[in-house]
């Protein structure tokens, strides 16, 4: 499965031209996004469902059932989505074949654009998780007939659409495992940002499985692939292998860049950065 094709395709990866970083939230400027949930099929139809989501999750009971039959109806109609699940279901069966997992973990709320149809064609139950640890649900495919009980020898994967820090992992989904009396097996991610996730899931013994690894050899064969420019990825190197000094010698040749700050308070983040 060509996930490169993909992420380029849909937009999921997004490179800005090479004298123009995107602002990041975090007060650093930087020079690609991330969206993997617009692998549902594209920036738009992504975004509307993240709407109906929102609108979902407030009924824990019935949520994962209502968004799996959306969910599945895109994967029949939408080519794009289709190879994405396929895609996930061959990297993770390569490894851990079906029969031998017990349970699939999905967490609030873009992970289960993922999960639920992963496990819904596997045929392996769905553990729903949700950001409030009190009020995680465990939920079957209606027509499973494996008990909604968890053990400790319980082969467990979650299935995530990206990996940065691995801080949902920490907070939430590792949590609500333990208080279940389980624990995380495994980790598949549509993206794996190669931002300090893995190390988290490897001092966890959880093993770490990424259907794309953002890094160095991804940009050069994006580059080759025609997907950016050779300057776009110069410039991305240069960013990977120093974020703030990125940042800092780009200011410093475009000190007018800052003009594009939104507010005072993101003006001294970016100069605190520096």
């Amino acid at each position: 499965m060509d996930f490169t094709k993909l992420l380029f395709q849909t937009g999921a990866v997004k490179v800005c031209p090479a004298d123009k970083p995107f602002w990041y939230t975090s007060g650093m400027v930087g020079p690609y996004y991330v969206n993997t949930h617009f692998l549902y099929g594209s920036e738009t139809k992504a975004k509307e469902l993240l709407v109906i989501i929102d609108e979902l999750k407030d009924n824990q009971d019935a949520c994962a059932e209502k968004l799996l039959a959306i969910l599945m109806n895109n994967y029949h109609t939408d080519a794009i989505f289709k190879n994405t699940i396929d895609g996930m279901i061959a990297t993770l069966t390569a490894k851990y074949p079906a029969q031998s997992i017990d349970y699939i973990s999905g967490g609030e709320r873009r992970d289960w654009i993922f999960s639920l149809p992963v496990a819904q064609l596997l045929g392996i139950p769905h553990i729903t998780m949700f950001k409030d640890l009190a009020c995680s649900v465990l939920a079957a495919r209606p027509q499973s007939d494996k008990a909604a009980k968890l053990y400790p020898t319980s082969v467990i994967i979650h299935i995530a659409d990206l990996l940065n820090t691995a801080s949902s992992y920490e907070r939430a989904w590792v949590q609500i495992l333990t208080k279940l009396g389980s624990h995380l097996t495994a980790s598949l991610v549509v993206v794996d940002r190669n931002q300090g996730g893995g190390k988290f899931m490897h001092g966890n013994n959880i093993d770490n499985i990424a259907c794309v690894t953002i890094d160095e050899g991804f940009f050069r064969n994006a580059s080759k692939d025609g997907y950016i420019s050779a300057a776009q990825l110069d410039m991305i190197i240069d960013y990977i292998a120093d974020p703030k000094k990125y940042m800092k010698d780009f200011l410093i040749k475009h000190p007018e860049y800052l003009e594009t700050a939104k507010d005072k308070i993101l003006s001294q983040t970016v100069l605190a950065a520096m």
